[in-house]
C-alpha cells in the first residue's frame, strides 16, 4: 500500500504515530490504523518500503 503522509517515515510506523502537524489528527490515525491492518507491504511517504510486522498492533 502506498501510504504517503499517512505513514511518512519508518519512525512513525515503529512508534504508531502520525505527523504532529496534520490537518485532522483523528482521521490521520484512522488512515494509519487501516493501512497497518490491511497491507502486507507499506510504501512510506518519505522512506522506503517496509514489510508490515504490525497487523493488529494498534
Amino acid at each position: 500500500m502506498i501510504c504517503g503522509d499517512a505513514i511518512p517515515t519508518v519512525e512513525h510506523y515503529a512508534q504508531g504515530q502520525v505527523p504532529k502537524q496534520c490537518f485532522d489528527a483523528k482521521q490521520a490515525m484512522e488512515s494509519f490504523k487501516e493501512a497497518v491492518e490491511i497491507a502486507d507491504v507499506l510504501v512510506l511517504g518519505r522512506d522506503n518500503l517496509v514489510f508490515n510486522q504490525g497487523r493488529g498492533m494498534l
